[in-house]
């Protein structure tokens, strides 16, 4: 499922006035100081548990929330305002009680107590939560090791996560955005309007006045600015929108910029254990495989990525989960 909005894979975010060589400057915590440069990887940060199938699955049963195992027996009861797929272990819920996000184990049973206001699944040992009026991240111990002191960050990948900061300048208020590591220490500095989450060691990114490009883990471009939106690398396959006889379209390039799907998409999900969800000019969803072939017809309302061989899909307003071949497996339910 989607997480919140302001943990959105893409964030776009509009400046006013701000000058290339202001973007550079006001990092968090760096005024006056000399410190060494951060890198990916500090030491007593975070790291990723090993990876394992939870098979369970966030399932919308008469209004509320819970859980399905892949056989669309309920496992985890439907007691929750809203539940996201487990990631890391642990599975991201909104508790009707305190109308907070929190983080429940297999059995249900909370792990991280429902006390965020918004909240993103596990990614890279890390969730990113907002505490107060601002965004920080945490480990699973529920141990912020990220400030809350930004205004968005998306999830960690990598050792980064984009973060976005707001800062006075020429007495208008502007939005910068960086990368930075699991101790909230800028790595890559200040300079985009718009950043994308780090996948396969590259992530989208538009600086100022110019299309979206691809950056590597050192804050290099990689692949020029020409795109007018990007997504995230998955499979050695990104999606991207770029302009054609038909208007804006979506198509997939490799890491070289090759266009390896045609653009011919209204939209496009990143790919999930070989396929990826497009929205085909009949306003319907489907799935394609990497070579671009559509191997789920286009039948569905929105989708979702496939994950541990499962899809949620909607229909009719109805939630649903489909296999690798699209056969119903629960659902379509209100």
């Amino acid at each position: 499922m989607k997480t919140n909005i302001i943990f959105s894979v893409l964030l776009a975010i509009s400046c006013i006035s701000c000058s290339q060589a202001n973007k550079a400057k006001s990092q968090p915590g760096s005024a006056g100081t000399q410190e060494p440069p951060a890198t990916a990887h500090p030491e007593g940060a975070p790291v990723a548990p090993p990876k394992e199938e939870a098979g369970l699955y966030p399932a919308r049963i008469q209004g509320k929330y819970g859980y399905i195992d892949k056989n669309g027996k309920v496992v985890i009861p439907a007691t929750f305002g809203k539940a996201h797929i487990f990631s890391e272990g642990l599975g991201l819920v909104l508790d009707l009680k305190t109308g907070g996000w929190g983080f429940i184990d297999k059995t249900g049973k909370y792990v991280i107590k429902p006390e965020y206001g918004q909240a993103s699944p596990f990614s890279d040992g890390m969730a990113i939560v907002t505490i107060g009026a601002k965004i920080g991240a945490i480990d699973h111990a529920g141990k912020v090791f990220v400030k809350p002191e930004y205004e968005s960050i998306t999830d960690f990948s990598g050792g980064l996560a984009a973060a976005v900061v707001k800062r006075l300048s020429g007495g208008y208020e502007v939005m910068d955005s960086g990368y930075i590591n699991k101790l909230g220490k800028f790595v890559i500095p200040l300079q985009f309007d718009g950043v994308g989450q780090f996948s396969e060691d590259l992530a989208a990114v538009r600086r100022f006045g110019q299309r979206w490009s691809y950056i590597d883990t050192n804050g290099k471009t990689v692949l020029p600015a020409k795109y007018e939106s990007a997504g995230r690398f998955s499979s050695g396959l990104a999606a991207v929108e770029v302009s054609s006889k038909g208007g804006y379209l979506w198509g997939f390039i490799d890491k070289t910029g090759k266009i390896v799907v045609e653009p011919k998409y209204m939209k496009a999900r990143i790919f999930s254990e070989g396929l990826a969800g497009v929205q085909t000019k009949s306003g319907k969803w489907g799935y394609i495989d990497v070579q671009g072939k559509l191997v789920i017809p286009d039948n569905f309302d929105n989708v979702e990525q496939f994950t541990e061989g499962l899809a949620q899909v909607m229909v009719n307003k109805k939630m649903a989960y489909i296999d690798k071949q699209g056969k119903y497996i629960w659902g379509p339910k209100e």
